[in-house]
């Protein structure tokens, strides 16, 4: 077994991070296309992950970032649900003084997870357009139009009425 070595902020961790909270920092591209094959996290996802490195199976809340790093709730909740969206954290189902417990995948040791659960506006808006999809693929064009007018003028489009 190899002995520990206590991470640096600097230290690669070899995944994308999801957008929009976090560029891609540092990318490799192959070289022909331009498309990024590789990214190196950075800020405020890197201090995250390498303090779930460190942590091991032990994992973090929010509450444990917000203290490391004097992160408002916001931030710390950000970095842990964006890694976790992405899969490279585990939020595991037991709780740590009240909050949701996040470990890096290798260390989740067969405790059971949450999955990642797309916030409600999302999940309206999957469902409408899964609406839509059906009243086009059905032939039911003049529904569809209607449906997206409606979605449009309830956040707030106005041009959305008669404008489609």
């Amino acid at each position: 077994m190899s002995e520990y070595t206590e991470p640096s902020l600097f230290d690669p961790i070899e995944t994308l991070p999801v957008q929009p909270y976090g560029d891609l920092g540092d990318t490799e591209t192959d070289g022909y296309t331009g498309v990024p094959t590789r990214a190196y996290l950075k800020g405020n996802q890197l201090k995250t992950m390498n303090v779930l490195r460190r942590n091991g199976t032990y994992g973090a809340t929010w509450v444990d970032l917000a203290e490391e790093f004097r992160w408002h709730h916001g931030t710390a909740s950000a970095c842990l649900s964006v890694l976790h969206k992405a899969g490279v954290v585990n939020r595991l189902k037991e709780k740590r003084d009240g909050s949701s417990l996040y470990v890096l995948t290798e260390h989740t040791n067969e405790r059971e997870t949450i999955a990642h659960r797309p916030n409600a506006s999302a999940r309206l808006l999957v469902s409408i357009l899964r609406d839509i999809e059906t009243d086009l693929r059905e032939g039911r064009t003049w529904e569809a139009v209607h449906r997206i007018e409606q979605t449009r003028a309830t956040f707030g489009d106005t041009d959305a009425v008669g404008g489609a």
